[in-house]
């Protein structure tokens, strides 16, 4: 039998795709590939389209981004994310029916966003499964009437991994969740990434920090706990927003995984490989938390209580509140809040309703209180 190739990138939004340049390196990566898979961020831009109710950015991007991923053999698009459902059911729609001559996973109505999606090739069968957590947009159920993308914690899960693992041959679950611009993934997500493995997952690759983490061997089986950003434009944050890792697959008898590390330049469009020791050295960095547990729950540690005061914020301008404990900053810009009847009930919701939002949270005030 001859071996599949199958290449897995990070997070995909294009405002401007006519600027984006692949360099040689990066087109051999995908020349000769049987499926080139990305997270297709947010919906594409339709005229007189309006953005739901929710907290955080409504993101689109542009309509041609879709003919763009195509073109360059992007033939798999997860859509399973916390921005598809920002423009509403219209928005989701257009962009589905940008990708039509080729599939889509993880969004859509309740039932085609629980849906594991199949191909076969070289008489193998590969099972898709793609999943997000907790934001807005998202259907908790496969019973649900509405539309959006497939919750990861929902209690369907485990059934559906089960089930689809005897209908293939080999079964990718591909998650998008975790906390933006941190190193390691929360206890809570490495706990759940093992148990789609024990499920049946053959691979666990997940997105959504916008950076890279580190990955690690789980019963002989690869759970990459972030891909970073293959392509993300007109945001800007640290350097690591600009890097990613591309998953290059290989499904013969058995399954090997190479990593590409790719960076990005959204002032000229540049996509090229990233040889630079800054990227290994934080590689390195991210797979040494995975492997030394004191070192992993002291940065842990570290991260939820650094980012305590912004959980405590969102919470307080939930309900238009004021604490005397909180830095004056904070307090300052609530109490501004007060005056201006600003409050965003939203935040709230959003704090206590993510997985990621409110596990920081909880391990920081459990750290604090022993």
């Amino acid at each position: 039998m001859r071996p599949i190739k199958i290449i897995i990138c990070g997070d995909f939004r294009a405002a401007h795709p006519e600027k984006i340049k692949f360099s040689d390196e990066v087109k051999d990566l995908f020349a000769n590939a049987d499926y080139g898979i990305c997270n297709f961020e947010a919906p594409i831009h339709t005229e007189g389209s309006q953005p739901i109710k929710k907290s955080g950015p409504a993101l689109n991007q542009s309509a041609d981004s879709p003919a763009f991923l195509k073109k360059h053999g992007f033939n798999i698009i997860l859509m399973a994310n916390n921005h598809i459902m920002d423009y509403g059911e219209a928005g989701m729609k257009a962009t589905m029916d940008g990708f039509k001559e080729v599939m889509v996973v993880g969004a859509g109505n309740a039932e085609d966003a629980f849906a594991v999606r199949y191909v076969e090739v070289a008489d193998r069968r590969i099972g898709f499964l793609s999943l997000v957590h907790h934001e807005f947009g998202t259907v908790e159920s496969i019973d649900d009437k509405g539309c959006g993308a497939a919750w990861i914690c929902s209690p369907d899960v485990p059934g559906i991994i089960m089930n689809a693992k005897n209908k293939c041959d080999y079964l990718l679950v591909l998650p998008h969740a975790g906390v933006e611009h941190t190193a390691a993934p929360l206890p809570g997500w490495r706990k759940l990434y093992k148990h789609f493995i024990d499920w049946g997952a053959d691979a666990v690759v997940a997105s959504h920090p916008h950076c890279p983490q580190g990955w690690e061997i789980y019963s002989g089986k690869p759970i990459y706990y972030s891909l970073g950003d293959f392509y993300f434009d007109e945001l800007t944050y640290d350097d690591l927003w600009y890097k990613s890792i591309a998953l290059e697959l290989i499904i013969g008898n058995g399954m090997s995984f190479k990593e590409h590390f790719i960076c990005f330049d959204d002032r000229t469009g540049y996509v090229s490989i990233d040889s630079s020791e800054r990227i290994r050295k934080y590689i390195d960095f991210a797979n040494a938390l995975l492997v030394n547990e004191d070192n992993y729950v002291t940065y842990i540690n570290k991260m939820c209580a650094l980012r305590l005061d912004d959980y405590k914020y969102d919470l307080l301008r939930g309900v238009c509140g004021v604490s005397l404990k909180m830095k004056a900053k904070l307090a300052i810009r609530l109490l501004g809040c007060m005056l201006l009847g600003n409050i965003k009930e939203l935040s709230l919701l959003n704090s206590i309703r993510c997985e990621s939002s409110r596990w920081v949270a909880e391990l920081a005030m459990v750290n604090k209180n022993k």
